[in-house]
């Protein structure tokens, strides 16, 4: 890359508007190493620019984490989540000849992860899904997809959960469902003799939040986590009890189906990919959250006056300083990772910047746990800026999406509102670090 491209910076950020030296501090360097003229310096005048784009699919399977409930979230509007589930079949089905039915449960391991409020009675209805859960060509489940269930819960329980505290939730299945079962095991029958005949038999479950429920709850999803399973008992000497487990088939096809009602809040107009809301159109805000598939771009429509000046300089490092919107987050706390990709003017996430050996470069989160009032992420964007002006040609409509993590997409509703008005002390920044020689 030309020194040219990243000289200009310091122009530009004079023609912006810096007025005096505060606004930009540079000390001397290396006598013996560089000469005496050489400076570094720091310019944090660029404009960002600040958007919230909706994905249109976000896939929430093979994450191994269930999210059931509903809740509203002042900035997001109301979320429901509804997960969907297949069962498979355990190697022991053989029944005694003795044996007797006593019931079927549903049984749902907490992660300790909820959003809203848990201390309110909270109703989880059971449902019997009535099409085949089938993977999609690329062999996911999206937060968009759903499945056919019954119109009768098969099960059902309000209670107020302790996800913190409580280790499992239970829910008794219909006694109809359970015996049916056990009288299909009693006789060896073939929808219980294999994997395929099991799955077309009980094609899976829908678990799914009461209208009025006030949180939504996270479980874990692997086989040894969630689990139905039916108890029996038979009698010889003394009363033998007896259970067979129906553990999950596969995380691949338990996902998360979720909805959000965003009617009254800045995003309400959240629609398609391509379609992005300004931050100027939003309270001077930018959303991100994880399993809703909203996401925050940022744009630096200056760096194309860079092309524009020939000053010998060196860029050495380009950050982005991101602060969240006040008391946002009181309540559900800040995410500690967020990363960046690359995009277009469709707003596709195109690839994810990394280190050189392929690993996720998280943004750093610094909390001001005292006081709550210089909160903020940073991000080193270098190679991302010397990338777009390293053929001498800046494209407008390239820049960069800011999303939670990928296996936060899966099962997280994780969540972040990002300052982006326009004042001194709460814009978004892009401070760029050079070092300039005449």
């Amino acid at each position: 890359m030309s020194g040219r491209f990243i000289t200009c910076l310091v122009i530009i950020a004079f023609i912006a508007g810096c007025s005096g030296e505060d606004d930009l501090s540079s000390v001397s360097v290396g006598h013996n190493f560089i000469k005496p003229q050489t400076n570094i310096a720091v310019v944090d005048t660029f404009s960002v620019q600040l958007s919230t784009i909706l994905i249109d699919s976000i896939p929430t399977s093979g994450g191994e984490v269930l999210m059931v409930g509903r809740y509203t979230d002042d900035e997001f509007g109301e979320i429901s989540s509804t997960g969907f589930f297949q069962l498979g079949i355990s190697d022991t089905l053989d029944v005694h000849d003795e044996a007797v039915y006593d019931s079927l449960l549903l049984v749902m391991k907490y992660t300790g992860e909820s959003y809203g409020d848990t201390l309110q009675p909270q109703t989880i209805n059971v449902y019997r899904v009535l099409e085949e859960i089938e993977e999609l060509d690329d062999g996911s489940l999206y937060n968009s997809s759903s499945f056919c269930h019954g119109v009768t819960p098969i099960g059902s329980v309000t209670d107020a959960p302790k996800p913190n505290f409580d280790n499992n939730l239970k829910i008794r299945l219909s006694d109809e469902l359970g015996q049916e079962i056990f009288g299909l095991m009693k006789d060896n029958s073939d929808e219980f003799s294999t994997l395929d005949g099991f799955v077309d038999y009980l094609k899976g479950l829908a678990v799914e939040p009461g209208p009025f429920n006030t949180s939504i709850l996270a479980f874990h999803a692997a086989d040894s986590f969630l689990n139905v399973v039916l108890y029996a008992h038979y009698a010889k000497e003394e009363r033998i009890e007896v259970e067979y487990n129906f553990p999950l088939k596969s995380s691949t096809t338990c996902f998360n189906h979720i909805e959000a009602d965003r009617r009254g809040t800045f995003i309400e107009k959240l629609e398609t990919q391509k379609k992005e809301i300004p931050s100027g159109e939003a309270g001077g805000r930018a959303f991100i959250q994880a399993g809703a598939g909203i996401v925050a771009r940022l744009d630096i429509p200056g760096l194309s006056k860079l092309l524009e000046f020939d000053i010998n300089n060196i860029l050495y490092k380009a950050e982005v300083v991101l602060k969240p919107y006040p008391l946002s987050s009181k309540d559900v706390g800040l995410p500690e990772e967020i990363v960046f990709y690359t995009t277009d003017r469709y707003n596709r996430l195109l690839s994810e910047i990394v280190t050189d050996e392929g690993y996720s470069i998280p943004a750093t989160l610094y909390q001001d746990e005292l006081y709550n009032e210089n909160t903020y992420y940073t991000y080193d964007i270098t190679d991302f800026i010397m990338d777009e002006l390293s053929d001498s040609y800046f494209d407008p409509d390239n820049g960069l999406i800011m999303v939670m993590p990928e296996d936060k997409f899966h099962g997280s509703l994780e969540r972040l509102v990002i300052d982006a008005r326009n004042d001194v002390s709460t814009k978004p920044l892009v401070k760029l670090y050079f070092l300039f020689y005449e």
